[in-house]
């Protein structure tokens, strides 16, 4: 068995393809096969993949007959994965030459650890430093699953994850657009997750194009965070109240007008949410004292939009 299995779902990326893949085969860690799946592409990727795979032969390359999107993508490369790990990549970013070491380290002597992330930094399309500010994302379990309620708080190129896990529950769906807090969202239920510390992933995203994207996925970050909800609790909630719960952490409150009864339900159903997240496992005993103090934070937040 390979150690790791490394997923990249590429379509019309050629321009950043040789930076992201020589990323990938100059890793210090270099037990790994590299699946990368061109989804239907209409520049010249597939040929510039066929190329790479003749001269290191951990590169298998699948091509897409039709745009299939990145879940399907994900799903076909997942399914001739033979590595105990799968680490994700994009196409267009750059994994620090260490990323493999530091993360395969930490999984091999953390066994309850399911998934795991690391920092990042952003880059523009031309491969300079943003000057946005940095990405900071929790380092803990418990305040991952917690974050999970109002956004994705780990970044999917840079995350390393067992490979078993995955499989047993179905791997990638298409049920929503944002397929990674999707897919965290329901692992939450199965296993833990940790982000390292360390910076090991160029995220090439510009400040401005990663804004309007943040307030373009705010919709389907509400789908997902009402599904969440519900399986939690086992009970069907009131979308509204995950959509002021939302608005609140963005800061869109301001452009709304609630209801009183809204905004006090609200407030309950995330105290009723850390109950049961306790009473079913979801939360970790150690350091409850964190999600607490945000769980505060937004409770008052939320109330104090009543005056």
């Amino acid at each position: 068995m390979t150690a790791i299995s490394v997923l990249m779902p590429t379509y019309n990326q050629l321009e950043y393809l040789t930076e992201s893949v020589n990323s990938v085969l100059n890793q210090t860690f270099s037990d790994f096969e590299f699946i990368i799946i061109d989804d239907c592409s209409t520049d010249k990727t597939i040929e510039y993949l066929e190329r790479c795979a003749k001269l290191d032969k951990r590169i298998r390359v699948l091509s897409n007959n039709i745009n299939l999107g990145v879940s399907n993508s994900l799903n076909l490369g997942l399914s001739i994965a033979t590595g105990k790990y799968i680490a994700r990549m994009d196409a267009d970013d750059i994994s620090f030459i260490n990323r493999f070491e530091y993360q395969i380290n930490y999984l091999n002597t953390h066994p309850g650890c399911g998934v795991l992330g690391t920092e990042t930094c952003f880059i523009n399309l031309d491969g300079s430093k943003s000057d946005q500010p940095a990405w900071i994302k929790p380092i803990e379990h418990n305040v991952i699953v917690w974050n999970l309620l109002y956004s994705t708080p780990l970044c999917h190129p840079t995350t390393m994850i067992r490979h078993d896990i995955l499989k047993n529950i179905g791997g990638y769906t298409t049920t929503h657009p944002n397929e990674d807090m999707d897919l965290w969202t329901r692992l939450a239920f199965h296993t833990s997750f940790n982000n390292l510390e360390n910076t090991l992933l160029y995220y090439r995203m510009p400040h401005d194009v990663h804004r309007k994207k943040l307030e373009a996925w705010i919709p389907h970050i509400q789908n997902v965070s009402h599904s969440y909800v519900e399986r939690i609790l086992e009970k069907n909630v009131d979308f509204k109240l995950i959509q002021l719960i939302i608005d609140t952490n963005f800061g869109l409150s301001a452009k709304r007008s609630y209801e009183a009864k809204d905004l006090f339900q609200a407030s309950l159903l995330l105290e009723e949410v850390y109950e049961k997240m306790k009473l079913i496992g979801m939360l970790e005993k150690k350091n409850l004292s964190q999600v607490e103090k945000i769980l505060y934070k937004q409770t008052q937040l939320i109330v104090s939009l009543m005056s």
